[in-house]
């Protein structure tokens, strides 16, 4: 799904002193910014930076990356998609959110407004009248296998 371009651009987009390096500072900036907590931050920290120096090179960060599996990084990229539509950022798609993502792509969106209610019907397993991350992702991989 990314490209080995899409991968550089988040490591440099990360690393805002533009040192090749990403420093704990600059990743807990960054995912802060996500909505990631500190746990998720050391857990980041001793995934990547594999020498224990407290900062992630690009070769770190790269040889990482390799090893962990297509689908779950796949699934990470799906989760921004989410938080990027979670405009109020409360962890949910509703109808409006989502249906404002659809607008502004116009003939380029995976679902198209016609298909709107039904989206929401078949994905809302909760019956909730909105999307949590698990539902967000079942309706994703029902819509690639059909």
């Amino acid at each position: 799904m990314a490209s080995d371009q899409d991968l550089l651009m988040a490591f440099k987009t990360i690393d805002k002193s533009n040192s090749g390096e990403i420093t704990a500072d600059e990743l807990r900036t960054y995912l802060y910014k996500k909505r990631y907590n500190e746990l998720f931050v050391q857990r980041y920290l001793r995934l990547f930076d594999r020498n224990r120096d407290g900062k992630i090179t690009l070769e770190e960060y790269q040889n990482t990356l390799k090893e962990i599996p297509k689908a779950q990084r796949e699934y990470s990229q799906w989760r921004e998609l989410l938080e990027t539509i979670d405009k109020d950022g409360n962890g949910h798609i509703t109808k409006k959110e989502l249906k404002s993502v659809v607008r502004q792509m116009g003939s380029n969106s995976l679902l198209k407004l016609a298909d709107f209610d039904r989206f929401f019907e078949e994905g809302d397993s909760d019956y909730s009248g909105k999307l949590n991350y698990r539902e967000f992702l079942d309706w994703l991989d029902r819509s690639q296998n059909a």
